[in-house]
């Protein structure tokens, strides 16, 4: 079972090898054990950033990349994507934006060429603005932090903008030394610990939660911060279907993401959705979102529901699914920002039962102003019940709250103003208001979903790093990942890991 604890004692054992492994000159492993690290803590947030591991990554980062210094050419900007370039993410709100805001725009990617969204291909192809740069990944990391750094100081860019993942050593140690550009952390991830603080000169959160937590938890300054609410982009993929989707007289129900954002507190949010379900009997509930799926496939077939809950796992056409379904539900114990305004782009009311108030929950934030937004979380059991049975049995009343939701989104032209106003001012539109974060139940709620239903952490331990160094905890590890993952996909796995451990 995974503790705290043993998240915080793996974290430092990983930290203590990156460290030594620096002392070696062997800054390829330590920048490997410190992606370890960071991976580690991110697995149930006990911290959200590291101080020693910001010093390590611009030390490493002063020592790898000795170049000549080059002058920024006004008007040219990078956009560095550690997110194969995909829609999941903000990666397409930026480009558009940018492209507005620059005379030339090169567009740096870690992923495959051929796996990227093909919305951003066909905006990287058609415009001649844009200049791109593709890393192989299976390249050493040393290796793709010279490409990348020979690639930003020949292009000499005024701007950069970083959109990476929370683990990503490549990213922090290239923007790390180049300090003759103005660069902002587009902070996606914003409930978790990453790297890179010291590698950015400005922050850019997209809700209060975020604002807070970086000048509380990760010790960026006020003056550092920046606000800017995303909007959400939809595709225009043909529909695939549905489960039972023919049928008339059914109301249909979707929520979605990934699955960790469902599972937990003792189980608040499946309950509610049975509850649901029996409550009313035309009724049918979808759920599209990644994850292992055996043991929400078990609790279904227990209440016996297999024919009125259905799994579609990560559907391409999630635009034209919201389409076709009634209502949006959203997630808890932690709540998703995409889906949400994809629902309300398309019309959908929003309804979310949150037991217990946590402030990463709060649905208003993804809406410009707080004001005229039709109520989408109850705290309440029967106030939220009363309330979906009304959207249930009222089609007037679902038109009526989608509209009012659409009409509050950011949109793809005010969202290109506001990020060139706070890049031009370096300030916030409004006051940030001070909120009370309870950390120590977020990581609670972590650790429940992983212990009860993921068990995705044993992957973290299993490499060549701990086979070579602590075979103790690589075997233990192995166990797990045998007894918990889906076994039509072990085979598979077990071989793509050992012949990793092996070619290292």
């Amino acid at each position: 079972m995974l503790t705290k604890k043993k998240c915080e004692r793996v974290f430092t054992l990983y930290k203590r090898y990156a460290m030594k492994a620096f002392l070696k000159r062997n800054y390829s492993k330590a920048l490997e054990c410190m992606s370890y690290a960071c991976r580690t803590a991110c697995y149930c947030n006990f911290k959200f950033s590291d101080i020693e591991l910001e010093a390590l990554v611009i030390q490493i980062s002063g020592l790898l990349i000795k170049r000549k210094t080059f002058t920024p050419q006004c008007g040219k900007f990078v956009f560095y994507d550690n997110f194969n370039l995909n829609d999941r993410v903000l990666a397409r709100q930026y480009i558009n934006a940018l492209l507005s805001m620059s005379s030339k725009l090169l567009v740096i990617s870690s992923g495959d060429k051929d796996n990227i969204s093909v919305y951003i291909n066909d905006i990287l192809q058609q415009n001649s603005k844009i200049e791109f740069l593709f890393l192989n990944k299976q390249l050493p990391i040393v290796d793709k932090i010279m490409q990348i750094s020979c690639r930003v100081a020949s292009f000499a860019p005024e701007k950069a903008f970083i959109h990476t993942t929370p683990y990503d050593v490549v990213g922090a140690t290239v923007w790390g030394a180049v300090t003759e550009v103005e660069r902002y952390q587009i902070n996606v991830t914003d409930q978790t610990f990453w790297l890179g603080i010291n590698c950015m000169d400005y922050v850019i959160e997209y809700r209060n939660y975020g604002y807070n937590l970086s000048s509380k938890y990760r010790g960026i300054d006020y003056s550092r911060l920046l606000t800017l609410l995303y909007y959400p982009v939809t595709n225009d993929i043909s529909f695939l279907g549905l489960p039972r989707g023919e049928e008339s007289g059914m109301i249909r129900l979707l929520s979605g993401g990934d699955f960790y954002k469902i599972l937990g507190d003792n189980n608040a949010f499946l309950n509610m959705i049975v509850g649901v379900l029996e409550n009313d009997k035309n009724t049918l509930f979808y759920f599209a979102g990644s994850g292992q799926q055996w043991k929400l496939k078990r609790f279904i077939a227990k209440k016996h529901l297999e024919n009125r809950w259905f799994l579609l796992g990560n559907r391409p056409d999630i635009t034209a699914v919201v389409r076709h379904v009634d209502i949006y539900i959203g997630t808890y114990p932690i709540a998703g920002g995409l889906m949400t305004q994809i629902a309300a782009s398309c019309q959908k009311p929003v309804i979310a039962y949150y037991p217990h108030y946590d402030s990463w929950n709060n649905l208003d934030e993804l809406f410009c102003g707080d004001t005229g937004l039709p109520k989408m979380m109850f705290e309440d059991i029967d106030e939220f019940n009363h309330a979906i049975h009304e959207l249930i049995r009222n089609p007037e009343k679902r038109v009526t709250d989608g509209k009012m939701l659409c009409r509050a989104l950011q949109t793809q032209s005010s969202f290109a103003a506001d990020l060139k106003r706070i890049v031009e001012t370096k300030e916030n539109s409004t006051a940030i208001p001070d909120i009370s974060i309870d950390t120590n139940r977020f990581c609670e709620l972590y650790l429940n979903a992983e212990n009860h239903y993921l068990h995705t952490f044993p992957a973290c331990l299993i490499n060549s790093i701990l086979a070579k160094r602590r075979p103790d905890l690589f075997m233990i590890a192995g166990i797990e990942f045998i007894i918990h993952y889906n076994k039509s996909k072990l085979y598979r796995k077990i071989e793509v890991k050992i012949a990793d451990v092996f070619r290292k």
